[in-house]
């Protein structure tokens, strides 16, 4: 074997060679859930998302809900309202799986820079939106983003399909 240019490697991709996946919007489907305890001994539900278009299909991104956590309730009620879950069991492994897995929504992913143990600055990726399929209810998503936000009244949307829509929406986070 060769030399191996060092100063080329892990250019674009996260520890480990890992290829980072995409920013911006994009449709997802879940592929794993379970329950989950934090370093910090908080429950909480790990979601598993894999991009079925573009760029990010067949790529994975995982993502934390707290459930039982006042303060961050917010997000378990955005997640499940845009997957069109109404109740999950985070003690039933397998009720969690029957509950989300194929499920489908609209993400926004954005970079996230952090520290490493290490100490090393590196670029990750972090979910910065949901969307519901559901017109009716992504409508409402995103007249409850406008008046958090005091960005106005949102435009209905067109009848055409949110997968058509899909590039040209822009989800104001």
């Amino acid at each position: 074997m060769g030399k191996i240019q060092t100063s080329n490697l892990n250019k674009g991709s996260a520890p480990g060679g890992k290829k980072l996946f995409p920013t911006g919007k994009t449709l997802v489907k879940v592929t794993f859930a379970e329950r989950s305890v934090s370093k910090t001994g908080n429950e909480r539900l790990t979601l598993t998302y894999e991009g079925t278009v573009g760029d990010s299909q067949g790529m994975k991104i995982r993502d934390d809900f707290y459930y039982n956590i006042p303060a961050a309730q917010w997000k378990t009620a955005l997640v499940t309202q845009s997957l069109g879950v109404d109740e999950f069991d985070p003690d039933d492994a397998e009720d969690l799986l029957k509950t989300f897995v194929n499920k489908k929504m609209m993400i926004v992913v954005s970079e996230d820079e952090y520290t490493s143990a290490e100490g090393d600055t590196r670029m990750g990726r972090k979910i910065s939106g949901y969307e519901s399929l559901v017109p009716a209810v992504a409508n409402a998503q995103r007249e409850e983003r406008a008046k958090r936000f005091g960005t106005g009244s949102v435009a209905s949307t067109s009848t055409s399909s949110r997968a058509d829509r899909a590039s040209d929406d822009e989800i104001p986070f």
